[in-house]
C-alpha cells in the first residue's frame, strides 16, 4: 500500500517519471482504482465473516433451546442414548444427531444446522 508521503512523492516528480500529464493521469487513476477495488473486497469479506458468525451463532443458540427443552444436556443425552458428556461436549449438533434432537426436542433442523439442511421452505 502506498503512503500519502510516497504519493505526495509522485506527485511532485510527476513530471519526471512521466513523459505526458495523461500517462500520470492515467497511473493515480489505476493506483485508486485498485485501492477501491481492495476495499470494497474488504467490506464484502468482513460481511461474509459477519453473516457466518450469525449463522454459527444460531445453531449455538438452537442448541441450547433444545438442551432446555427437554430439561438440560443429561435429559438429551438420555433421550439419545448417548453420554452426558458428549452432548455437553457439542459447539454445535452434530449432522448425523439433528434429526433426533428434533424429533426429541421439538427445535427444527433448519435452525440447529442451517449450513446442513438450509432454510426452511418459505423463508426466503
Amino acid at each position: 500500500m502506498t503512503s500519502p508521503r510516497c504519493l505526495r512523492a509522485v506527485l511532485i516528480a510527476a513530471p519526471i517519471f512521466f513523459a505526458s500529464s495523461l500517462s500520470f493521469i492515467r497511473a493515480l487513476k489505476e493506483e485508486l482504482s485498485s485501492r477501491v477495488h481492495l476495499s470494497v473486497a474488504c467490506i464484502f469479506f468482513k460481511a461474509v465473516l459477519l453473516l457466518l458468525a450469525m449463522e454459527h451463532s444460531l445453531s449455538i443458540e438452537s442448541l441450547d433451546r433444545a438442551r432446555k427443552a427437554v430439561g438440560g444436556s443429561s435429559a438429551l443425552a438420555r433421550k439419545l442414548n448417548i453420554t452426558p458428556q458428549a452432548v455437553s461436549q457439542w459447539k454445535e449438533a452434530p449432522p448425523e444427531r439433528v434429526l433426533a434432537i428434533e424429533r426429541e426436542t421439538g427445535v427444527s433442523r433448519h435452525d440447529l444446522r442451517r449450513d446442513v439442511f438450509g432454510p426452511p421452505v418459505g423463508a426466503e
